[in-house]
């Protein structure tokens, strides 16, 4: 597990990633006082359920790595 914390720690200093993950906090901003409670409760699923499927790609692209976590 440390390792894969790790991993995460150099991705996240990262340009590209670094420039995306910037850019998606200032559109939730943005987003979030436009919309109802219940309407970004089920964006936050929506979300969550495209994590979980990248997740599941990647896994499934490399399933003798250690990303496994």
């Amino acid at each position: 597990m440390q390792d894969v914390d790790r991993y995460l720690d150099e991705l996240d200093q990262d340009p590209e990633i670094h420039a995306i993950k910037a850019q998606l906090t200032v559109l939730e901003s943005q987003l979030r006082p436009l919309v109802s409670e219940e309407a970004w409760m089920l964006f936050l699923k929506w979300e969550s359920l495209w994590a979980e499927l990248a997740v599941l790609y990647v896994t499934r692209l490399y399933p003798q790595s250690d990303f496994n976590a």
